[in-house]
């Protein structure tokens, strides 16, 4: 049971964390069964599916004593990778073989990115397998997820630790390409990508997506993170930080027993937010507080030339793409906040609570589901940095969900006026807006004024808008 609700946890956070999400959880099944010394209790999780690079690569046991069922099974399943494969690239770009490579490509790609954004995001796997990871970069099997203080070199049951490469290639991708080499279908056989260029994909990714989430963590809005990242300014700015962040991380930190309390020499989360939050206050209390988090005077004045360029690089991007000049201060200033927190707690810690919980709640789960929903969601909430907004231009800075009806109510910072303000995306059913325990007829909504009462807050409606099947209400 602890750890089905440990899966469920983190799927709902790195679902969010991380760029192609992850292998989310879809019911935990308590039992009457138990488990270990302690008699933990045990559960059933339901999981969406996954495409592992283990289904493809052939089994020891399997070569040696059932060689042809082995081959049937293989065959069967590289057909499909191969249409997978293909899926990614439209068929005007070229041959089968040429759409085969530039769909690896892709592949290689998507896998480095979450690798990239899990080491900038602090959150660590530590068992790296073909069959721990889906092909399409969704994280996936997150019992041995944990959080660290920042950018730790930490270990678990990998050869290599947090932020090394060399786990992507040799733990996962080489061997998964060199067995693509032997079993995929002639012609499509030499198109299999060789060692060499799997690694150079490796390599310049995950660099330029760890720098890229470095500026993420400034404030930059995602739906111009690679405008602004085409700029030098930001690049040399990305450069600095990542610097900063290996400072100091030197030594390697086994995590199966505990977790660095020290984030290496500085502390990127507080030098990125107060970078911000500083700048826009007086320029003696920005300076002296650069002068407390980074003493080095080199690299102190590095930091602060690169992040004046950056910023002026950052503020006309984002006012060529709509945001207000003042709106967008507030909103990257309401970002740095959310987005460096520290997820340290997110597992360690709150692994024991999870045990606690279940043992001592395991009767209540059982017949009231809302307690493990409830518990589950509170856990979420208060660790998570990134939300997602049906509207462009604006931040989410906090979240409620409804997970039986699917209605989400988001606190917004918008970026094109500074507003502050309360949305609410429901779906719709038959002209019926479904409300978290209430139904309303849209036709009614559009005829009435409605309000929303939170806490002592009263919120009146500005607007209604159907979106697939949903409705994105606006309150003032």
């Amino acid at each position: 049971m602890r750890e089905g609700l440990a899966e469920a946890i983190w799927g709902e956070v790195l679902q969010r964390e991380l760029p192609f999400g992850s292998n989310r959880v879809l019911a935990v099944i308590m039992t009457d069964l138990s488990i270990g010394a302690f008699g933990e209790s045990r559960a059933l999780i339901v999981r969406e599916n996954s495409l592992r690079p283990a289904h493809f690569i052939r089994t020891e046991k399997g070569k040696d004593f059932f060689p042809a069922r082995e081959d049937r099974r293989i065959t069967k399943l590289t057909t499909k990778l191969r249409k997978f494969v293909l899926s990614f690239i439209p068929e005007e770009y070229g041959t089968e073989s040429e759409r085969f490579v530039l769909g690896q490509k892709i592949l290689v790609h998507r896998i480095t990115q979450k690798f990239a954004a899990e080491y900038t995001h602090s959150v660590f796997h530590g068992s790296t397998s073909p069959s721990n990871i889906d092909l399409r970069g969704t994280a996936l099997d997150l019992g041995p997820m944990t959080a660290l203080s920042g950018f730790e070199q930490a270990l678990f049951a990998d050869d290599y630790p947090n932020g090394d490469t060399r786990n992507i290639k040799e733990t996962i991708l080489f061997e998964f390409f060199d067995d693509l080499k032997q079993t995929m279908p002639e012609p499509l056989k030499k198109s299999v990508l060789s060692r060499r260029a799997v690694g150079s994909i490796i390599n310049s990714v995950f660099e330029e997506n760890v720098k890229k989430e470095f500026l993420w963590f400034v404030g930059t809005p995602r739906e111009i993170l690679d405008q602004v990242w085409e700029r030098s300014e930001s690049q040399v700015f990305a450069k600095h930080l990542w610097d900063l962040a290996k400072q100091g991380n030197d030594n390697l930190v086994n995590v199966r027993f505990k977790v660095g309390k020290d984030p290496g020499t500085y502390n990127v989360r507080n030098i990125m937010k107060n970078l911000v939050l500083d700048s826009q206050a007086s320029e003696k209390d920005f300076l002296s507080s650069l002068n407390e988090e980074i003493p080095d005077e080199k690299m102190r004045n590095k930091i602060l030339k690169s992040f004046s360029k950056f910023q002026l690089v950052l503020t006309e991007v984002a006012l060529n793409s709509g945001y207000g000049k003042y709106a967008f201060k507030k909103y990257q200033s309401s970002a740095v906040e959310i987005r460096n927190k520290k997820m340290t707690t997110l597992m360690r810690g709150t692994r024991y609570f999870i045990q606690f919980f279940t043992e001592i709640w395991k009767y209540r789960i059982a017949n009231n589901r809302s307690t493990l929903f409830n518990f589950v969601n509170r856990i979420i909430d208060s660790n998570r940095r990134e939300w997602f907004s049906s509207t462009p231009k604006t931040l989410v800075i906090g979240e409620k969900k409804h997970y039986e009806s699917g209605a989400v109510l988001q606190q917004v910072v918008d970026g094109v006026t500074g507003e502050e303000r309360i949305e609410l995306v429901a779906p719709v059913v038959n002209n019926v807006l479904v409300f978290f325990d209430k139904k309303i007829s849209l036709d009614g909504l559009r005829s009435h004024k409605m309000s929303l009462v939170l806490g002592e807050n009263s919120f009146s409606i500005s607007s209604v808008k159907l979106l697939d099947n949903k409705a994105i209400l606006k309150f003032n």
